[in-house]
């Protein structure tokens, strides 16, 4: 709907209105993975800002390019043009578009492995947020600190931002990556209950808004639940859930250590082709 909006701002002329709906939509793309055709809208988007002459939309679709270079493993492309949008952000004194752009900055170290800097990013996000009073963005970058913050180990912080954006939101995007964190840490410490009431939420959330991230990860999650809870047929059926998104999707990071844990369960079931399967996907 947003692509055929788009095309009859094109036609129409009004060509500003038909890149805020494109990168509006390479937004989608993205976070479902589909990333060939997101980069085709960002890069549509970003003739359609100059052309029109939007300083802003040039920096939302210049970010919007670079993370999904940097999600299909082109992270130093990717990263310069994440910069040069947060530049031209800067530059124009551009808040809501500098705060968009240290997120999807945050993003990008992420997506490379980066967490100290990915959190840097966030920070940065999250303080232009609080000093210009722009609190609209705020959710989603505080759902993006509480993920990287619970991959580089820090859990007490990840669990008190997690239920603080639970107990604020419903059903939106930084409920599911909230809901699966949490979940995830209560994976981890054997609390069961708690895990898969969260990552139940969290998956279904994810799945109605097509979310492939928090699909894999709450997915992985419900997979070590099952394991831990000695019922091996129910991880397995999740870990086919797991892989077989991560094969309609062009990811090259979210399902990693999913895949990884699919691979051992495979393995132990019995299911040799499946295991194989994940083992090929992540070489």
């Amino acid at each position: 709907a947003l692509s055929a909006a788009a095309e009859a701002f094109a036609a129409s002329g009004d060509l500003a209105a038909a890149a805020s709906d494109r990168l509006a939509a390479s937004d989608f793309l993205q976070f479902a993975g589909r990333h060939s055709a997101s980069l085709e809208l960002s890069r549509l988007a970003g003739e359609e800002a100059r052309a029109a002459e939007r300083i802003d939309l040039q920096s939302r679709a210049l970010t919007a390019h670079g993370v999904v270079m940097a999600k299909r493993g082109e992270f130093e492309p990717g990263m310069e043009l994440v910069k040069q949008g947060l530049s031209l952000a800067l530059e124009h004194n551009l808040t809501a578009e500098a705060v968009d752009a240290y997120q999807r900055l945050g993003t990008t170290f992420e997506t490379a492995g980066d967490y100290a800097n990915a959190r840097e990013a966030l920070s940065s996000a999250l303080d232009l947020c609080r000093i210009t009073d722009t609190h609209e963005p705020e959710a989603g970058c505080v759902a993006c600190m509480a993920y990287v913050l619970r991959e580089l180990g820090d859990w007490p912080r990840t669990i008190e931002l997690s239920r603080e954006l639970i107990a604020d939101n419903e059903g939106n995007g930084v409920r599911a990556i909230a809901d699966g964190a949490l979940g995830y840490i209560h994976a981890l410490r054997g609390e069961l209950g708690p895990a898969r009431r969260h990552l139940t939420v969290g998956l279904e959330t994810a799945r109605r808004l097509d979310i492939l991230s928090m699909q894999v990860d709450c997915a992985s999650s419900l997979a070590l639940v099952a394991d831990f809870d000695s019922d091996l047929d129910e991880a397995v059926e999740r870990c086919r859930f797991v892989l077989a998104r991560w094969e309609e999707s062009e990811d090259h990071h979210y399902a990693v250590w999913g895949l990884r844990l699919a691979a051992s369960l495979f393995a132990r079931a019995g299911h040799t082709k499946e295991a194989h399967a994940c083992a090929g996907a992540l070489t």
